[in-house]
């Protein structure tokens, strides 16, 4: 069977599906562990518990090149960037680290380094109304991926795009609103631009007001 593109609706779609089953992972983890562990400590962990469960998922699933539960749905498998091929096991293992683990460690450890600078230059360089605005930063960049991936119809994610594994589907359905996602993209990304250039600014004046930037 011939297999081809699929549009920017069947991945939302199978993405959404996906997170669905997630959450449902993520209670039902979360209610063993309140049951074993108890409230107080199940609560402490809820963090780990989420990542992990959400590795769980990924792992028995695209870890041992099977289709996702939402790209099963929606007729989907991924492969490298030939097209050709499906993703070999390192760029799999990758792919779920950069979902599950990758996100939990880069928290902690921008935190670690925020209080090392902070400490070592002994001046906070790193005040409690940046960190907000790097989060805001960090959320305007995804947003643009999410503009280019409204655009061409290819990455959905940024770690699928960093480790260029892409989709191709069973189904030759073609929406009839893909002109409309591009459009939608177009504008978003207009959008995001702007933020960002005002989110930088008002960083700028800030750290001007604080006499940190001359």
């Amino acid at each position: 069977m011939a297999l081809g593109s699929p549009d920017v609706v069947t991945q939302i779609v199978s993405v959404r599906k996906d997170t669905q089953y997630i959450n449902w992972l993520k209670g039902l983890v979360n209610e063993s562990a309140h049951n074993v562990l108890g409230p107080r400590l199940s609560t402490v962990c809820s963090e780990i518990i989420n990542h992990v469960s959400e590795f769980l998922f990924y792992f028995l699933t695209t870890g041992g090149n099977l289709q996702t539960l939402g790209e099963e749905y929606t007729g989907m498998i991924q492969v490298d960037h030939t097209e050709r091929h499906t993703p070999s096991l390192l760029r799999r293992l990758a792919l779920i680290s950069l979902y599950s683990i990758s996100p939990y460690l880069l928290n902690k450890v921008s935190l670690q380094f925020i209080n090392y600078l902070n400490k070592y230059k002994k001046v906070q360089i790193i005040t409690q109304d940046t960190n907000p605005e790097i989060t805001k930063l960090l959320k305007l960049l995804v947003r643009l991926h999410f503009c280019l991936f409204y655009m061409n119809g290819i990455y959905y994610s940024i770690p699928k795009h960093l480790l260029g594994i892409k989709y191709l589907s069973y189904s030759h359905h073609k929406s009839q609103t893909g002109q409309n996602f591009a459009n939608l993209g177009r504008l978003s990304m207009l959008e995001t631009l702007m933020s960002v250039c005002l989110l930088m600014f008002n960083w700028y004046k800030k750290k001007q007001n604080l006499n940190l930037i001359p």
